[in-house]
Parts: C-alpha cells; structure tokens; sequence
C-alpha cells in the first residue's frame, strides 16, 4: 500500500517572520569589570634578539595578574609563512 501526503494550504497560516532589534551605539554600555593587564605585540612573541627568558617572564607577570583559574588550556598549532624570504 502506498503512502498518501495532503497538504491542506487553507489551515497553515504563514509564520510571521520575527524581526531583530536593531542596536545602536547609544544602547551599548561600556565594560565592566575590566582589568588592563598589559600590552603584547607581534615583535614581543617572535623576536630573534628576544629570548624566551623575557617571554617566559612576561608570561608569568600576566598569570600572576589572575583571571586564568577559568581558562582551560589548549594547543594551539599555527602554520606561518615568512613572506619577506619568500
């Protein structure tokens, strides 16, 4: 026996569609709770005059700042290409 599909049009209404509020910038606050720790830029991570002395402590100054206790850690694996020697 085969099956039989109806669609009966006269019973489904169209769903209205839900429209999103659109924000402003005078709807947006400023942060909260924020703690400014430090500034680390590109030169500070891959310097060939930097030893890793200096990055581990920077390192450590940032831990000892807090806020880690919620971080879970992960390995991060980034293929980078120099495109200056290339």
């Amino acid at each position: 026996m085969s099956e039989v599909m109806l669609c009966f049009t006269c019973c489904v209404t169209q769903q209205p569609t839900t429209r999103r509020r659109r924000i402003d910038r005078s709807m947006i606050g400023g942060p909260t709770d924020f703690r400014h720790t430090g500034h680390i830029g590109s030169a500070d991570v891959h310097n060939e005059s930097t030893g890793s002395d200096e990055l581990n402590s920077m390192h450590n100054q940032m831990q000892s700042k807090g806020g880690y206790d919620h971080a879970s850690p992960v390995h991060v694996s980034l293929n980078v290409v120099d495109v200056c020697k290339s």
